[in-house]
């Protein structure tokens, strides 16, 4: 798969400014660009084109119900949270009304018993003499002296304590049989060694008496369905947000299952065990499937298919013959199943990656999902899931799993916040080593205590030796070798920052110089908005697009667009990046300006004294020359003079036409002196401007060219002219032929390599030598015009 070309990010950053704060309250899109959007509503518009929305509702169904979520968005708050209170009331009110003991127990399925794991103090247990540890063998009714031998199955609180459907029919069953004797005025409790307690059952308790997790478990389906509610009704209409909604539904009705489970002592009715359970087990599949088809429509779909009608037609299928019984999962047959959406997961997410490889928003609102689904199923799967495969008690109750997979909707609403997403690249990685460190020395210990029979005090030093030595050392490698600096460091470009700075010698030139070395350390797509006003510190902007700096000056500033060419975020870190670069070049500014200002003083003080100095001498030998040979020579170096000390004070410019003149003059004047004359050809060139040392340099280079054809030349063979080449620039030449007279003079050559120096010092190419004849010398300059 080939890599597609990164859109322009000026118009993502455009296209963000009046956009949602993320990809998921914008409707599931994204400022990739017009075209992804285009693509993105094609794909979304050719699953409804199928009858369908993507989540298996009809067409008409789907619509009806974003128009509705559009214009009743107060009217459907009211009535889920209405819905909500309702069905909280009613579940205190029944868990409050049931006939309560006072005690809790927990099941011994070897001992065919179940043990006092607690007594409420004052209650109908403790007030009979019950006592925490006390292992019951069977219940008997006090009137008609029925009695019943238990199993251990009485006490159970859940499926995670169930391996197997043969160990859930038998658990029906001792419910079924139980309730009669739990549910009447008193209770006869059989102890292990043959006593017996009689506890009178009351019918009412305080709403004291209840266990904390029915209390968290409310306040937890509130929170969710808050966030689920809020995202559903307020954000664009998409089958993304109707998933995220749909899957927060479902969780929300498991957390109230659970408080209902969680108030039980003995057991609940036998009336509502199928009811509570058929009803968890609905809307976990809801919850589990409905999420996993989210990742495939998040951030964008990943094509056609109707992947939400065929996941969640899975799940529920999964569900159905669990209920039905018609196939057993291996290891477990009902955590296994749990198990079956993380391949598809994983899947997905690693597709959806690849997706959002130019897309850093996108990508950014990938790794925060991945970040909130993975980090906390991770956490259920190692303290809850891979225990009860084991046949070893889950570290977290059902209740805290439940409460832990709630933090999802919790990190889907600090991203739909934008909360530290501008960080997310940075805190990634940290998270998941973090997770995955956690999890290694958790497999380390449980293997530990599996393989070698060893206790908890013992296998927890050494899961810890074992991570020290072998986890931490090989992930640093694995990081240092696949994954490198990702971060960029200041200490880094200094030296580059210094060698970019170092030569500037105009020191407006700062400003440009800054914006070209941040583009380059940041690699930069490109260089947004500049503006002679805004903000007077770094700033992130467009959901961290594009990273706003001040000029050096204090005086507006510009944006860069586009992290490493567009594929990564700005991150608050960058802010600190460029600020502490901006202080540092202010300070190589102020040493420059300072260096500066030395030296105009020192030239303002060499120009004082030549002018005043050597410059009144010359004037005195004018004045009394004896003869005007004596006072011309004198004159010529006075204006040799003056043309040093403007070039010393580099404060005046001249005009290229103007310089040109005057250097053909001075030529024609030297060879009318001995008699000759020279030939100019002119032609038309561009404008340009020469500062006083480019046109002395300029001047001195012809006056050498003059002084070599009067050496070495044929008379009358000089010619000079201005014309302008093929790529643009000004062509001055100098040519003369050679005379076949014995030169009068020696050349030390001297003389071109002072030429040659002074064209570089002005940046000019200059060439030299015999012409391809041999009969002429020819001397050729090229200046780059200035228009």
């Amino acid at each position: 798969m080939g890599r597609r070309p990164v859109v322009s990010l000026r118009s993502k950053a455009r296209g963000l400014e009046d956009a949602p704060h993320n990809a998921l309250a914008n409707g599931g899109k994204t400022a990739a660009g017009a075209k992804d959007r285009a693509n993105d509503r094609s794909n979304d518009e050719a699953g409804h084109e199928a009858g369908t929305s993507g989540i298996g509702l009809p067409k008409n169904i789907f619509q009806s119900l974003s128009a509705f979520a559009q214009q009743s968005r107060l009217l459907i708050v009211l009535l889920l949270f209405s819905a909500w209170l309702v069905v909280t009331f009613w579940v205190l009110q029944q868990a409050l009304a049931w006939p309560h003991i006072g005690a809790q127990f927990s099941a011994n399925l070897k001992q065919s018993s179940i043990t006092v794991s607690s007594v409420v103090t004052g209650g109908p247990a403790d007030r009979a003499g019950l006592v925490v540890g006390d292992e019951i063998v069977a219940f008997q009714n006090p009137k008609s002296g029925a009695r019943l031998k238990l199993t251990g199955f009485e006490a159970i609180s859940g499926r995670h304590q169930l391996h197997s459907f043969e160990m859930a029919r038998q658990a029906g069953f001792a419910l079924v049989a139980a309730w009669p004797f739990v549910s009447g005025e008193a209770v006869m409790l059989v102890k292990a060694d043959g006593a017996s307690i009689t506890v009178p059952l009351a019918q009412g308790r305080s709403i004291t008496a209840l266990s904390v997790f029915v209390f968290t478990s409310l306040a937890q389906s509130l929170l969710v369905l808050i966030i689920a509610c809020g995202i559903f009704v307020f954000a664009r209409p998409s089958i993304a947000v109707t998933l995220l909604a749909a899957s927060g539904i479902g969780l929300v009705v498991n957390m109230l299952t659970n408080a209902i489970l969680a108030s039980r002592e003995v057991m609940i009715p036998v009336s509502w065990i199928s009811n509570v359970g058929l009803a968890n087990a609905v809307f976990s599949t809801l919850f589990a499937y409905g999420l996993l088809a989210l990742l495939w429509h998040f951030p964008s779909r990943i094509s056609r298919l109707p992947f939400a009608t065929v996941i969640l037609v899975f799940g529920f299928g999964v569900l159905l013959t669990q209920l039905l019984q018609l196939f057993e999962f291996p290891i477990h047959a009902f955590q296994f199943a749990n198990l079956l959406p993380y391949p598809f997961a994983i899947a997905i997410s690693l597709i959806q990656w690849r997706r959002t490889r130019d897309k850093p928003v996108e990508r950014a609102s990938v790794m925060w999902f991945m970040l909130s689904i993975y980090g906390m199923n991770l956490v259920v799967l190692a303290l809850y899931s891979v225990p009860i495969i084991l046949r070893t008690p889950p570290i977290l109750p059902p209740e805290a799993a439940t409460f832990v997979l709630s933090l999802i909707y919790i990190g889907i609403a600090l991203g739909t916040l934008r909360y530290r997403l501008f960080d997310i690249h940075r805190i990634w990685w940290k998270a998941i080593m973090w997770i995955a460190g956690g999890f290694f020395i958790f497999a380390a210990d449980l293997t530990l205590i599996s393989l070698f029979d060893l206790n908890q005090t013992a296998a927890l030093p050494l899961a810890l030796f074992i991570a020290g030595f072998v986890y931490f050392p090989f992930r640093q490698f694995l990081f240092s070798q696949f994954m490198g600096p990702r971060d960029i460091r200041l200490v880094d470009h200094v030296p580059s920052m210094i060698e970019s700075f170092a030569d500037v010698e105009d020191t407006s030139e700062f400003d440009g110089r800054f914006v070209r070395f941040l583009r380059s350390v940041f690699q930069a797509e490109e260089i947004g908005n500049v503006s002679r006003s805004g903000a007077k510190t770094a700033q992130l902007r467009n959901n961290g697009l594009t990273l706003y700096v001040p000029n050096l000056s204090g005086e507006g500033g510009f944006e860069l667009v586009g992290k490493f060419s567009g594929r990564r975020l700005f991150s608050r870190q960058d802010i600190a990046v460029s600020t502490g670069f901006a202080r540092l070049v202010r300070t190589i500014a102020r040493v420059r300006n300072e260096e500066v200002r030395r030296r105009q003083e020192s030239r303002d003080r060499i120009v004082r004294d030549l002018h005043d100095d050597v410059g009144g001498r010359l004037l005195t030998q004018i004045i009394r020359a004896k003869d005007d040979d004596a006072a011309d020579q004198a004159r010529d170096t006075l204006a040799a003079l003056k043309e040093a000390l403007i070039v010393v004070e580099d404060t005046q410019s001249v005009d290229f036409s103007v310089a040109w003149e005057q250097i053909v003059d001075d030529a024609k004047t030297r060879f009318q002196q001995v008699g000759q004359t020279i030939t100019v050809d002119n032609h038309p060139t561009q404008t340009k401007v020469l500062s006083a040392r480019e046109y002395l340099n300029l001047k001195r280079i012809f006056q050498e060219a003059v002084s070599n054809a009067l050496k070495f030349g044929a008379e009358n063979s000089f010619t000079v002219s201005k014309a302008m080449d093929e790529a643009g620039r000004i062509l001055l030449m100098a040519q003369n032929a050679v005379s076949d007279a014995d030169p009068p003079y020696q050349s030390s050559g001297r003389g071109l390599a002072n030429m040659k120096r002074r064209a570089h010092e002005i940046g000019a190419q200059l060439h030299c030598g015999p012409t391809s004849e041999g009969a002429s010398f020819r001397l050729t300059l090229k200046l780059t015009p200035q228009a």
